[in-house]
Parts: C-alpha cells; structure tokens; sequence
C-alpha cells in the first residue's frame, strides 16, 4: 500500500507540475479511441458490404 501511495503521490505532482503533458496524454487517449471507434465501423461496413455482395452472387 505504500507503493501505491508513492505513485499515487507521483502522478499528482506531475498533473500539477505539467498541466499542458497531461492535457496532451488525454487528447491523445482520446484520439487513439476515436481511431479504434473509426476502425470498428470501417469493420463494420465492409464486413455488411461483403455480406451484400455474397448475396448479390448467389441471386
């Protein structure tokens, strides 16, 4: 538990020490999920668009 209290005490003083870091780690987090949503309906739409086309086919 005393190491969590050193790390926790640790990325506190960082937060306050560089707010800018830890705004650019957030947009950057968020930006990596806004990717990974994007991928997932690239997935998505090529995934119904190829089920199109095999019905397509067998018609």
């Amino acid at each position: 538990s005393a190491d969590m209290g050193d790390v926790s005490r640790e990325l506190v003083h960082e937060k306050v020490a560089s707010p800018l870091k830890a705004k650019r780690n957030a947009s950057e987090r968020l930006h990596a999920h806004d990717l990974l949503m994007h991928m997932r309906k690239i997935g998505w739409r090529t995934r119904s668009q190829l089920r199109e086309v095999y019905h397509h086919r067998r018609k």
